[in-house]
C-alpha cells in the first residue's frame, strides 16, 4: 500500500534566496530499485525499477504496473517521454541489463496514452 505525506524541502538557492516546495513522498514496496523517472502533463510520475517494472505514480499517490519483464524490460535504468510531434505520448525505456544472466540491452517504447511534461 502506498503512502502520501507532503513535506516541505529546500529547493535551492536563486540570487541568494532560498526556495522551497511541497512535495509528495510515495513508499512502496513496488518502488524498491526505482532508477529513472519521467514527468507527465497530468503530475504523474513515471518510476523505471530494478524489478522489472515500469509504474505510473497519480497524484494521489496510486501505482499502477505499466509494463513487466513479460514485456521487455530487463533491468531498465532509465525512461524520457518523446519530444518530436506525435510522439510526445511515447515513454522510452532503456534497459541497462548489465547483471543479467540474459542480457538484452536496448530501448524499449511505450505509449502512456498522456503527453509527457515539457521540458524547460
Amino acid at each position: 500500500m502506498a503512502t502520501v505525506t507532503n513535506r516541505r524541502w529546500l529547493a535551492g538557492l536563486a540570487g541568494g534566496v532560498a526556495l522551497a516546495a511541497t512535495a509528495t513522498v510515495t513508499r512502496s514496496p513496488q518502488l524498491v530499485g526505482a532508477d529513472g523517472i519521467a514527468l507527465d502533463v497530468h503530475g504523474a510520475i513515471y518510476v523505471v525499477t530494478a524489478q522489472n517494472l515500469v509504474l505510473r505514480v497519480g497524484a494521489d499517490g496510486a501505482i499502477e504496473t505499466l509494463a513487466t519483464a513479460a514485456d521487455g524490460l530487463n533491468q531498465p535504468s532509465t525512461a524520457a517521454f518523446g519530444t518530436a510531434r506525435g510522439d510526445q505520448r511515447t515513454l522510452y525505456i532503456a534497459n541497462f541489463s548489465l547483471f543479467s544472466p540474459t542480457p538484452t540491452p536496448g530501448v524499449l517504447t511505450l505509449d502512456v496514452g498522456v503527453p509527457g511534461r515539457p521540458l524547460p
